[in-house]
């Protein structure tokens, strides 16, 4: 039976590098972000589409895409994925509440029907290692910051109210991530 590794946190925090990192010593894949490519598009067409701003159907689009490639997953294969439904649910939550309130028990019922294990590693930084990796344009660095820092709290309620196994917080402003992939892949032993 396959076991799915979900990275959330907030923007920065390194769940695409730790991401890449845990996938290669288990020699499986790493799916990133959908959103986040979804987002690099959006901005090359139009530079003042923050993340913060409602935005219906881009978060239809990230539902859309995140399910489909759920569907298309083979059974009984391991990966490890940044984000996910806990972390497209919170940021849909923040801007398009009507878009989350319509995705969730479609979420819910995938995630029901799921085979397999899956795990949520929540990842946090302080606000001043936010700040030093915002790369997100927006109306002002602290009111982004705030948001990022908001929807990842929300990640992981949504993890524990989807009934996914939530593992402990882990710090990544001052650890090398050879030493944090080691820690999460012991966390994943117990």
């Amino acid at each position: 039976m396959g076991a799915t590794l979900v990275l959330v946190g907030p923007h920065g925090a390194g769940k695409s590098t730790l991401g890449r990192a845990i996938a290669a010593r288990l020699g499986v894949s790493f799916e990133g972000e959908i959103g986040k490519r979804l987002r690099d598009e959006a901005l090359a067409r139009d530079p003042l589409q923050h993340a913060m701003l409602s935005q219906p159907d881009f978060d239809a689009a990230v539902f859309t895409e995140e399910l489909a490639r759920d569907a298309q997953r083979l059974p009984g294969v391991t990966r490890v994925v940044e984000t996910w439904h806990p972390g497209n649910l919170a940021y849909a939550s923040s801007r398009s509440a009507g878009e989350a309130a319509r995705w969730r028990p479609v979420v819910e019922s995938s995630i029901m029907s799921w085979r397999g294990v899956v795990r949520v590693q929540p990842l946090a930084i302080t606000r001043a290692t936010a700040l030093r990796r915002l790369s997100e344009p927006g109306p002002d660095p602290r009111s982004l910051i705030e948001f990022f820092q908001g929807v990842a709290v929300a990640m992981v309620a949504n993890a524990r109210s989807l009934g996914l196994v939530v593992l402990p917080v882990r710090h990544t402003d001052e650890v090398e991530v050879d030493a944090l992939a080691e820690a999460v892949l012991r966390d994943l032993e117990t």
